[in-house]
């Protein structure tokens, strides 16, 4: 029972490790291949260097390469060693003599048993891998490589964009070749959803019609042009982008100032009108003020019970000296939050009705109109409201 723990808890723990050996960062992992490169592990030191070279900055590259270039001739890597030292001596401001000469004598061995190719890719960037798995660390193109001659298989990858494997003839022994590998972009998807209060209309994407309101769809990243229709009024119509992997709501008003058949005599023609937000400001307007006046008769019916419980005869100012402490502080408590809160809403109340007023004067809402100022009974301080003809 007990060796059976021991060998599951170790099936459970190296999948961990490993995961988080992959997710350090390229600094703390080119550390750990110093490390390991000290200690005369150079092959595992070379496993770490190729994996996070490519992830670099150019600049921070340029001794990954050259250490990549050490290590690989070393070995006798050849192709391998001249491709790192050649993208080192491309990267350096100054790169060491040394690597120059060391980089000439090898193009001068691979050339008498290799083919030199040069690949690219469209679009640009794109990983090649000397394999058909694409698996692993890729070199980023476009670049140069000696191969030996025959067939030969790579595969290209690049985010966003199918996997591109192909087989070639190389060239002879000494000779050139080029070789460019085009990608083709993964269809992307995003989520085109429509909602709010015109349920029922007719939804086009692209001319096209796919539904009706409350809409939701799969569709293909990009532009579409969106139109929402319901009979009897002008559409409602949207140019929307739809990010891939995304989600856009939008939430179609068509406007209501269409010509629409109405009842009465036959053919008559009404007109509906567009206006009800404005009207909407006026009357939420006028609801605040008239519950503002209402918080303020209570203010004041307050202070006057407060007043007649501390009679001396003297002027009642709740903030002068000379009224009794525990008046101020009944004040304070009971009427001065309800008086406070009641020029709030006056002033909220009338800055929307005014408004809402002002608009459909502007817009020529009836043949005349007006705006009157009412006083609001509120004791000693009086409130304003506000009516409105058209």
């Amino acid at each position: 029972m007990n060796m059976r723990i021991v060998v599951l808890a170790v099936a459970l723990l190296l999948p961990a490790a490993a995961l988080g050996q992959e997710a350090q960062d390229p600094a703390t992992r080119l550390s750990k291949a110093r490390e390991l490169a000290n200690g005369g592990r150079l092959g595992e030191a070379m496993q770490i260097w190729a994996e996070v070279v490519e992830l670099l900055p150019p600049q921070e590259r340029v001794p990954v390469h050259l250490e990549l270039a050490k290590a690989c001739r070393k070995f006798g890597r050849l192709p391998e060693a001249w491709y790192h030292f050649d993208r080192y001596t491309r990267l350096a401001p100054q790169p060491e003599p040394e690597a120059l000469t060391e980089k000439e004598t090898l193009e001068n061995a691979l050339g008498r048993t290799h083919c030199r190719v040069e690949f690219s890719s469209d679009p640009p960037g794109a990983a090649l891998h000397f394999d058909e798995t694409g698996e692993g660390p890729g070199l980023e193109m476009p670049f140069v490589f000696w191969v030996k001659p025959g067939m030969q298989a790579v595969t290209a990858t690049l985010e966003g964009y199918e996997i591109k494997s192909i087989q070639f003839a190389s060239c002879a022994a000494g000779g050139t070749a080029a070789q460019k590998l085009t990608l083709k972009a993964l269809e992307q998807f995003g989520v085109l959803q429509l909602a709010g209060q015109e349920v029922g209309a007719e939804v086009f994407l692209n001319g096209k019609p796919e539904g009706t309101v409350p809409f939701r769809k799969k569709v293909a990243a990009g532009t579409w042009d969106v139109v929402v229709t319901k009979p009897g009024r002008p559409p409602w119509r949207m140019q929307i982008v739809v990010p891939p992997g995304g989600t856009v709501v939008e939430r179609p008003a068509i406007e209501r100032t269409g010509k629409i058949v109405g009842g009465g005599k036959a053919g008559a023609e009404t007109e509906e009108s567009g206006n009800w937000w404005k009207w909407a400001m006026v009357g939420g307007g006028v609801a605040i003020l008239g519950v503002a006046g209402t918080l303020n008769g209570i203010a004041y019916g307050r202070n006057e019970d407060l007043k007649a419980r501390y009679p001396d005869g003297k002027p009642w100012n709740p903030v002068s000296p000379t009224v009794p402490a525990a008046y101020r502080q009944e004040f304070d408590d009971t009427v001065q939050p309800m008086a406070t809160s009641a020029w709030v809403l006056y002033g909220v109340g009338g800055a929307a009705a005014a408004a809402g007023a002002v608009l459909l004067i502007l817009d020529g809402a009836g043949d005349a109109g007006k705006a009157v100022v009412v006083p609001l009974a509120g004791g000693e301080v009086l409130g304003i409201g506000a009516t409105l003809s058209f």
